[in-house]
């Protein structure tokens, strides 16, 4: 990290001793609001904090991409501005400075994924999608990536997050369903309170054989049933199923619904 610092040549007198008293003051400032936006990627799992949202840590991360731009320019001003370790430390946290549009917002491109899943009963997108499309294609592509040891914004939290969905993450394959005996009502239902104890949730991607199409099928019964339309939904059978925690709406997942009902 020193030679890299050196390069850049200790833009604004950051990492210089001796210190102006606004270049102190940049730091500490600069300090507060990185350990914010580690913050916020723990709990969206990306660092592209939308402009939309007007907050101070939106205009702080907006600040640091003018900053970056104006650096590489040649005309990084005579303010207090990134220096090369500050740059280093956006980096590994996974900052980009050039954010790519379907990447800055995983959380509701997630959302929209168990919308898709919940309305088509199951995960196959095409890439000509007009909301889903362009991400689909970059998930995809970054996945690839990852596989082979190449940069790539994947990690295994948003993997997981994906393969739990149901995510094809090869274009042109569909998902394979296990061949398995037929099962009764209850031992479907049994048998999904067993994958609750152990994922802790009953969001069963449909491509994770029989029981996750026996799933897709309750939560399209229950909608019919609600509905007042034939199916073989009953309301003891509902009742069975709100008791486990069963998520009838699977994009609920994604809306900050933590019981999953």
């Amino acid at each position: 990290a020193a030679g890299v610092a050196g390069g850049v040549g200790g833009i604004g007198g950051v990492g210089v001793p001796g210190k102006s008293v606004a270049t102190r003051d940049f730091d500490t400032k600069w300090n507060e609001m990185y350990e914010k936006l580690k913050q916020y990627k723990d709990e969206n799992g990306t660092c592209n904090v939308p402009t939309s949202l007007g907050t101070p840590l939106a205009h702080w991360v907006a600040a640091q991409r003018r900053m970056y731009n104006k650096l590489i320019s040649g005309k990084p001003g005579k303010r207090a501005c990134l220096d090369a370790i500050k740059m280093q430390r956006l980096t590994e946290l996974g900052f980009q400075f050039r954010p790519r549009g379907s990447y800055t917002a995983w959380n509701e491109q997630m959302k929209g994924l168990w919308k898709f899943l919940e309305e088509n009963g199951h995960c196959r997108i095409p890439v000509n999608h007009p909301t889903l499309g362009s991400f689909v294609k970059l998930a995809r592509r970054d996945y690839k990536n990852w596989t082979q040891g190449k940069p790539s914004s994947m990690t295994p939290e948003r993997l997981a997050a994906l393969k739990e969905v149901g995510f094809i993450f090869e274009g042109g394959k569909s998902p394979q369903r296990a061949a398995g005996p037929n099962k009764s009502w209850d031992e479907r239902l049994e048998e999904l309170l067993m994958y609750k104890q152990e994922f802790g949730h009953t969001v069963v991607p449909q491509n994770s054989g029989q029981l996750g199409a026996w799933v897709h099928s309750q939560r399209v019964h229950y909608k019919k049933y609600k509905e007042g339309q034939k199916s073989q939904m009953t309301a003891e059978k509902a009742l069975k199923l709100t008791e486990i925690g069963f998520c009838f709406n699977a994009s609920d997942r994604y809306r900050g619904n933590k019981r999953h009902r």
